[in-house]
């Protein structure tokens, strides 16, 4: 699968990649769910055990392996990879696979379980059919170590064996260790030594190193493999350290190794590890661990400077009364290490009794410690703290160690910044043979190949055999039909909660009570064992501190509450306590009867996978005097779920009146996955007797209460005080406080519960995600004794009874399905006091207030400013749900099919229905819908039929059926549709009532036209007929009718149409006089020249105010030669001429246009000094006009206004202008003369122009002139051509940028030497020669010419520059050539520019 993710992030302009201002760093991501393996563990896992199997060392080649499975399962045996069998099993069923050939040397054997499901659960076994070894070690051997036994060297001990091999040795050599009890403190010394057991289980060295407990490294290890024993291995055996553990503190270090290794190229394969503390000290060398069984709690695989990679081993965390916590590893490896502990394939799990929130996978003995995790499976210890399962330790951070992961998988699994990932070709990488230094996996087969030879060992098969003893029902097993409503279901049954499992009475873990004692003798006992438990109460238990025996005697999970009873008589006699399930796991706690737990507040803390059913609580509450009815001070809560606890169900339990909440659930460090299902939460106790005792002693006795007469004195009654204190006051807190994030681990699901005057809090959750569903929620006595008090003693008073529903805060999730909710006055809360809103909503739910339907809405009651109310989405937030499978009922029947079955001793189940979770019932989540009255979405028409859509009140399906068409109703009166005009026929109908349809459509015939008598709308010409109009007095049309022409009348007086000139003839005609045509057109001659030599050419230049003065180059000749065209030429003969140029200073009122245009012409670094409005006006004797355009450019020079003068020596200011024509924006050729501080330019368009200006900070190196040789700048501008020219001195770390004459072409060479890079570009208009200096690399130059009509950008990339390293010597004699060429024609430029200002 793709697992792991190649990222690149790029940045886009105008939708083209930019990535050169923000590069991307490379990243691997990976995604952060669905990580699985194709075989199942630990609680997925089919439960079998192995009833008889061969030893793991065989001497026949045989193999036989038997069990037992807890469910139904086809059986595989394969040996190497082959199937060797198969078989089916049923529940608790056999299967045998008898006499199955092995090979010689070492085989893999596994065992595949298939469920119904098609989940795989997998174990593995190591089996060596042995034909060949040197010695052997036999606990039953009488004679003298080294005598020979069917000629080979026998030996009573494992150290006399091992002690037998020189230290000199270069063979391996191979010891068999026959099955037996090896009480020593074992030391290897010599090369190449393998012992081989008979079996793992059978074959045991062990050794009690109290005496150097927490001591000597070297001392206290029961087994010890010295650096001298390269090549050392060991299979199928035990190695264990049997100190007794204590883990209570009496003693601060108990580390006592199993084993130490510190040789080189070690294994051990098929070999159990087993201690406490520090259970395996990998200490030195390279080592290899396949197939081992490695169990301890606290740093159980260590080492200093480790080099040692697991392969398929299991590491399991063992149980400790006294510590239910650990730690796998703890190494120190140095900062140059390549790797430390490699696990791969492994599975870290743990023994029976592990629970609670204390387990991780590392800590660092030293800042540099190494771990790498590669598709590992992380058990369910690790879950509580799977968003950070490592720990700092001594100093040493943990998120400074390399601690790595790669396909972690498992309910332990997570990925987030402190699982930090390694890549897939890393993972696979380390665990190659060149990454490790030496080849383990060769090594090994070798081991496996020299275990084959000829030597035959007489002896009877043997078997690891293990009585099944059932103490477990089949979840097969009893009659449940009808009890499938009572499946587990929410997030509890998503987490596959199943408590203290399926025991059967017999079991010597079922605990039956009949009273106080006893049970506490039991969690006492099952605290112990750490195993699966189950509790069952026979009677009726009192836990009050007081009235328990021997209460001292338990004082390790319960004690006296720290908040002491004050008021209440009973629990001033009985005390109240605090009963710490802490630590705890796969436990049941039920009666069948519905047996009461009193006086006592449970406190689930650390603990997971828990069951509660059938149990009543009572008697937890008493009269508020301390806080005056605020219930603030005793902080009694039946049920506290809280610091890491996960995986809890509370089923059919009654709740009466408690002092603060009733289940509260806090501080979770994973999914909590709580379910409370078919319980009752009800007001004051049961039959009242409790609670009447607190409120008859008050009444008695009112001085003795101040509170409570202090309400007597404001108006209250006795009564109304009794129905004051009468409900619950907080129900279900989720999430300790605002500031307590770890709140949104919190899941819980409240299905199918009974909530009767409840005041608050059903629930009030923060942060987490909570889902409630078929919930009566009926608070309607409580508003209903509200009222009353209100109307006598105030509303002060009454407002002490709270209403209020489900509320959701700081950003939380709460959906409401199928729940009827009554009485209460805000019923959905987002946000509550000062904490912030939550999303929220309610579907499919009835809502009454006073028993009349009510509008159902999120309201918003949060103090905090901006809030808005924020309504859960339905379908986003089941969707998210890790279940489907609920029922849901109608809200209108949950009183019929809820209410009566909740709460304790409403059922009559067998022992086994009670441990069942789910019932061999059909699964039925909804099957028939149940209708409301429907609405109609639809109405039918005449012609159409409508539609009626009616909604499952329970599931929110919906259905529709058909309502027919209605047909038409028609008039009968005559609708006239259209009525008749001049022209066109009109019509008339019967219309329908309903839908305006008709019906016997008949015409109405046209009435034609009544003309009036005409108006004249066009006259009658010389030459053409003129027209008269003729208008409908009904419709308005016309037509028209025409007038004849008239004719011309010809005058007949001439008329100058056209006045003779020196240079043409005019012209004279007869006009009509009605129309103006001519006739009889005659010639005028030309008159003759006679030149009036007076006349004159006047050139004027206009400057308005803050206008620059302003001047034209060219002489009055010269101008009048380019303004004029050549019919102006003719018509100027002998007359004046007058030319004025206007130039006004329009900077602060141009057009939005104009500005526009310039400043989309600018350059960033570009600033608008003035702008301009420059006009021609000329005038030829008495005629003027404005002119736009000349025919040839002028020239116009401009006197730069003192305000834009570069005042700052570090600056150079550069100078241009751009011209506003035609809506078009031009930058012009100019030149800027600092001496005579003017700006010089041609144009032939006259209208907008804009001074624009740029600064640019002046290098130090830089000068107006180069002399020669240094670092300096010069900028000329050759004669002719639009040429700009700069040139940067050769030399390190030089870029330049050039434009030779001719062609298109762009050619970048570098010289050798230096790192210089230059860009060479053709010579001609709009050329750019520049060169740059950079300090330390080549970077992109852009230069703009000003002389150009467009922006023009060179660019030199990063990937055109070449080294001084690299560059040819070809190409350094070119660039040298080049670059004279250059020099030269820098020089000619020149020589044509020195008559002119530079």
């Amino acid at each position: 699968m793709p697992y792991y993710y190649y990222a690149v992030a790029n940045s886009y302009v105008n939708g083209v990649l930019d990535n050169w201002s923000n590069p991307s760093e490379t990243v691997w991501t990976v995604p952060s769910a669905g990580h699985t393996s194709d075989y199942v563990y630990e609680d997925e896992a089919v439960g079998f055990t192995i009833t008889k199997r061969s030893y793991n060392t065989v001497y026949d080649g045989k193999l036989t392996i038997e069990g037992v499975v807890e469910k139904q399962a086809n059986v595989t045996l394969k040996i190497n990879g082959t199937e060797a069998g198969n078989t089916d099993a049923a529940a608790k069923g056999t299967f045998s696979f008898e006499d199955k050939q092995l090979s010689a040397g070492r085989n893999n054997v596994e065992l595949l379980f298939t469920d119904k499901n098609g989940k795989v659960t997998r174990e593995t076994f190591n089996y060596v059919y042995l034909t060949d070894y040197q010695k052997v070690v036999d606990a039953k051997f009488t004679g003298n170590d080294g005598d020979k036994v069917n000629g080979i060297e026998t030996y009573k001990t494992v150290q006399a064996a091992v002690d037998s091999v020189s230290s000199a040795n270069s063979e391996r050599v191979i010891i068999l260790v026959k099955e037996g009890d090896y009480e020593e403190h074992l030391i290897v010394s010599s090369p190449y030594i393998t012992l081989i057991g008979e079996d793992s289980e059978k074959t045991r060295i062990f050794y009690d190193t109290k005496e150097w407990v927490g001591g000597d490294m070297g001392l206290r290890c029961a087994v010890k493999i010295n650096a001298t024993a390269i090549g050392f291995s060991a299979e199928n055996l035990t190695i264990e350290n049997t100190y007794k553990y204590l883990g209570n503190g009496t003693i601060s270090n108990e580390s006592c190794d199993a084993l130490r290794n510190d040789a080189d190229n070690a294994s051990y394969i098929n070999v159990r590890i087993l201690g406490y503390q520090d259970t395996l000290c990998a200490n030195g060398g390279t080592q290899y661990y396949y197939k081992c069984y490695i169990a301890g709690n606290v740093d159980f695989i260590y080492g200093n400077e480790p080099r040692a990679l697991f392969n398929e081993c299991k590491l399991a965390f063992r149980y400790n009364a006294n510590k239910n916590s650990g730690y796998v590893c703890a190494p120190k490896t140095g900062a140059s290490a390549a790797y430390g502990l490699t696990f791969n394939n492994c599975k870290v799990i743990s023994e029976e009794g592990c629970s609670g929130s204390k387990y991780y996978l590392a800590r660092p003995w030293g800042q540099d410690a190494y771990i790498t995790w590669i598709n590992c499976y992380m058990g369910k210890m690790i879950r509580a703290n799977s968003a950070n399962p490592y720990s700092d330790m001594s100093g040493a951070l943990a998120s400074k160690a390399r601690f790595y992961e790669f396909g972690s998988f498992g309910p332990g699994y997570a990925i987030n910044i402190n699982r930090r990932q390694i890549s897939k070709s890393k993972a696979d990488s380390m665990i190659t043979a060149s990454y490790l230094g030496w080849d383990p996996y060769s090594a090994v087969t070798d081991i496996g190949t020299e275990y084959i030879g000829n030597i035959s060992t007489q002896t009877d098969n043997k078997y690891v055999e293990k009585e099944y003893v059932s103490d477990t029902y089949s979840e097969n097993e009893g009659n449940d039909k009808g009890l499938d409503a009572y499946t587990q279901e929410g997030y509890a049954q998503s987490a596959n909660t199943t408590g203290g499992g399926l025991l059967k009475e017999s079991s010597k873990n079922y605990y039956t009570v009949d009273n106080a004692e006893d049970f506490l003798k039991a969690i006492q006992s099952i605290k112990k064992s750490g195993m699966a438990s189950v509790i069952e109460l026979t009677a009726d238990i009192a836990l009050g501190d007081k009235e328990v025996n021997n209460f001292q005697d338990y004082s390790a999970f319960i004690t006296a509450h720290k908040q002491a009873p004050l008021t209440h008589p009973t629990l001033l006699k009985t005390g109240v306590s605090m009963l710490k399930l802490e630590n705890m796991s796969n436990l049941t706690i039920y009666s069948k009867n519905g047996a009461k737990i009193t006086h006592t507040c449970v406190d689930i803390t650390g603990s997971n996978n828990i069951i509660i059913r059938n149990i009543e609580f009572d008697e937890i509450w008493e009269w508020d005097d301390e806080t005056q009815g605020g219930y603030d001070r005793n902080d009694w809560d039946y049920m506290t779920i809280e610091k890491g606890s996960f995986d809890i169900w509370i089923d059919h339990c009654t709740f009466y009146k408690a002092y603060d909440g009733v289940i509260d659930i806090k501080t979770p460090t994973d999914s909590s996955n709580v379910t409370i299902s078919w319980c009752e939460f009800l007001p004051a106790s049961e039959d009242n007797v409790f609670f009447d005792a607190m409120m008859n002693i008050m009444k008695d006795n009112p001085d003795n209460y101040p509170y409570y007469k202090h309400l007597l004195e404001e108006g209250m009654t006795d009564r109304q005080i009794y129905n004051y204190a009468y409900g619950q006051k907080k129900t279900h807190l989720l999430g300790q406080s605002d500031k307590d994030t770890s709140a949104k681990n919190i899941t819980a699901t409240f299905a199918n519960n009974y909530y009767k005057n409840s005041m608050d809090r059903m629930p009030r959750l923060r942060y987490g995600t909570a889902h409630v569903y078929n919930c009566i929620m009926d608070a309607q006595d409580l508003r209903d004794m509200r009222l009353d008090i209100e109307n006598t003693a105030g509303s002060t008073l009454a407002q002490k009874i709270v209403s209020n529903g489900a509320s959701s805060n700081c950003g939380a999730h709460m959906l409401l399905e199928n729940c009827y909710m009554s009485g209460m006055t805000n019923v959905l809360i987002s946000g509550n006091g000062e904490s912030s809103a939550g999303y929220i909503n309610a579907v499919n739910t009835i809502y009454k207030l006073d028993n009349k339907a009510a509008d159902l809405k999120v309201m918003l009651n949060t103090s905090k400013e901006g809030e808005v109310a924020l309504v859960q989405d339905k379908d986003e937030f089941k969707a998210s749900l890790p279940y489907s499978d609920y029922r849901l009922y109608s809200a209108s029947e949950l009183s019929t099919v809820v209410q009566p079955y909740t709460g304790a001793g409403k059922l009559t189940l067998t022992t086994l229905q009670w441990e069942k979770t789910k019932y061999n019932d059909e699964h039925t989540v909804h099957t028939e819908h149940k209708w409301d009255e429907g609405v109609v979405t639809k109405e039918a028409t005449c012609t159409e039929a409508g539609e009626k859509t009616y909604t499952c009140t329970v599931c929110n399906a919906t259905k529709t059926e058909k309502i027919e068409a209605t047909g038409h109703k028609y008039s009968t009166e005559w609708t006239i549709d259209k009525e008749a005009t001049c022209t066109e026929s009109g019509s008339k109908s019967h219309h329908c009532t309903v839908c305006d349809a008709k019906t016997e459509e008949t015409e109405i015939k046209a009435t034609g036209h009544k003309w009036d008598e005409g108006v004249v709308t066009k006259e009658a010409t010389c030459t053409e007929a003129g027209e008269k109009t003729y208008t409908c007095t009904v419709c308005k049309e016309t037509k028209t009718e025409k007038i004849d022409a008239a004719g011309h009348k010809y005058s007949t007086e001439w008329t100058i149409d056209k006045e003779a000139t020196y240079t043409e003839p005019g012209s004279k005609s007869h006009h009509c006089t009605v129309c103006g045509a001519r006739t009889d057109i005659t010639e005028i001659p030309v008159i003759k020249e006679n030149k009036d030599d007076n006349a004159k050419t006047d050139v004027t230049v206009s400057q308005g105010k803050d206008a620059p003065d302003t001047t034209f180059d060219e002489s009055d000749e010269e101008l009048t030669d380019k303004i004029l065209t050549e019919d102006e030429k003719a018509q100027a003969a002998g007359k004046d001429i007058k030319i004025k140029l206007s130039i006004d200073n329009i900077s602060d009122n141009a057009s939005d246009e104009d500005n526009k245009l310039i400043k989309n012409r600018l350059t960033v670094s570009q600033k608008v000094g003035m702008i301009l409005d420059i006009k021609l006006n000329m005038t030829i004797g008495a005629d003027s006009k404005q002119v736009y355009e000349t025919a040839q450019e002028i020239t116009l020079s401009a006197e730069i206004p003192e305000e834009l003068l570069n005042n700052n020596s570090d600056i150079i200011r550069k100078y241009s202008v751009i011209r506003i024509h035609d809506s078009k924006a031009e930058i012009l050729k100019s030149e800027y003369n600092a001496q005579t501080k003017k700006i010089t330019f041609k144009t032939d368009r006259f209208s907008t122009y804009a001074i624009i200006y740029e600064d640019t900070k002046k290098d130090n190196t830089q000068e107006t002139t180069k002399p020669a040789g240094g670092n300096t700048q010069e900028t000329t501008k050759p004669t002719g051509g639009n040429t700009q020219e700069t040139t940067k001195p050769t030399g390190s770390n030089t870029q330049e940028i050039t434009k030779p004459t001719g062609g298109n072409t762009q050619e970048t060479t570098k010289p050798a030497g230096g790192n210089t890079q230059e860009t060479t570009k053709p010579t001609g208009d709009n050329t750019i020669l520049s060169t740059d200096i950079t300090n330390s690399s080549i970077q992109p130059t852009v230069t703009e010419n000003i002389n150009s009509q467009e922006n023009q950008t060179i660019t030199a990339s990063d990937s055109d520059v070449n080294t001084g390293d690299s560059i040819s010597a070809g190409k350094a004699a070119a660039i040298i050539m080049m670059m004279m060429s250059c020099i030269l024609a820098m020089c000619v430029v020149i020589l044509k520019k020195k008559n002119r200002n530079i």
